[in-house]
């Protein structure tokens, strides 16, 4: 019966141990996995507003077109080499270097903005972005979760 109880426990170790591991490096994604282009997704993004702010995208031209001109067809796209672009549907198109440390990406503009998400998941297809929230109620986010897909 001790001998049971010590592979028992000793399976159970090691399973701990492949999910620790397994949470681990979702929380930290190797940078290279964002290399390439990213398109944003706005059914899963919309879905994820908060209710009043849908409420006012359906009534607001104002708001519908902010969204369209400034996220639908949004493309991110992230080089090797640190560079990257923001392309909006518009033509309008924003340079810069990136950077990921943990799950935080950190984006410089070559105007010396910062913008900073923290990663909530990566893989081969699908990139979450999760916007920093502040304080301020006035001023949330747009898009509290940005999804982006992979060309």
């Amino acid at each position: 019966m001790d001998t049971y109880k010590i592979s028992l426990k000793t399976a159970l170790l090691i399973l701990m141990g492949f999910i620790i591991q397994g949470l681990h490096a979702q929380q930290n994604p190797d940078p290279q996995i964002l290399v390439g282009t990213w398109t944003f997704s706005d059914a899963p993004s919309i879905a994820k507003m908060p209710p009043d702010i849908q409420l006012d995208l359906t009534t607001s031209s104002d708001l519908q077109s902010h969204v369209a001109n400034f996220y639908t067809g949004r493309q991110l796209l992230f080089e090797a080499n640190g560079t990257f672009s923001i392309v909006l549907i518009t033509g309008q198109r924003f340079d810069g270097q990136w950077s990921l440390q943990g799950s935080t990406l950190t984006i410089v503009g070559n105007d010396g903005s910062v913008t900073s998400h923290q990663v909530g998941a990566v893989d081969s297809t699908t990139l979450l972005l999760l916007a920093e929230v502040g304080s301020n109620p006035d001023s949330r986010p747009l898009f509290p979760e940005l999804y982006y897909l992979k060309n």
